[in-house]
């Protein structure tokens, strides 16, 4: 995902990649706050577009959040709903990366796949836990895995917060925020 600066008074032809998720009863009220103030698009598709703004990253006020998580479609949706929500974002496909980024950019909230290449989710919010810089930042997993045991062990290996898949955007909106004020 990539910002536009437009000049005024001057029309350019723009082209985008954009992540697309169907609207749904959940993700409408979130399409809703993506678009509005924004001006009427001519567009030839249901398709949503949505840009960042160039500076979104340099921010600070702004709560870093790192997604971990190794499917793209997944990572691009958390991205865009996460920038929709006010937050810096950066992710990372797998454990391994995300460790590295992690110890790079110290965020301020960690949201995990439990599932991962190489490293998985319970390996990683072990490491981070034992990290000396890295221990304080909370971990919310994101999990297909609904079992009680599960999130249990998920809980017990240091993650702060467990979410189901499909994700509940409003939960996650909460929770980020929550977490947000605390950690910032």
């Amino acid at each position: 995902m990539t910002g536009i600066i437009a000049k005024p008074g001057r029309v350019d032809n723009i082209v985008l990649h954009v992540a697309v998720w169907p609207k749904t009863r959940q993700t409408a009220p979130l399409l809703s706050r993506l678009f509005s103030g924004l001006p009427r698009l001519n567009v030839r598709s249901e398709r949503h577009v949505a840009c960042r703004p160039q500076n979104a990253m340099t921010d600070t006020s702004k709560p870093l959040v790192l997604i971990v998580e190794d499917h793209d479609d997944t990572r691009e949706m958390l991205q865009l709903v996460l920038g929709i929500f006010g937050c810096r974002v950066l992710a990372a496909a797998n454990g391994d990366e995300a460790l590295t980024l992690a110890e790079r950019i110290l965020p301020d909230l960690i949201l995990m796949d439990m599932k991962l290449p190489r490293l998985d989710g319970l390996g990683l919010t072990r490491l981070i836990r034992s990290h000396p810089t890295l221990s304080h930042v909370p971990i919310v997993a994101v999990t297909g895995m609904v079992t009680p045991q599960f999130h249990s062990e998920v809980l017990n290996a240091g993650c702060n917060h467990c979410l189901n898949k499909p994700i509940d955007f409003e939960r996650l909106e909460k929770l980020v925020g929550e977490i947000a004020t605390v950690s910032c």
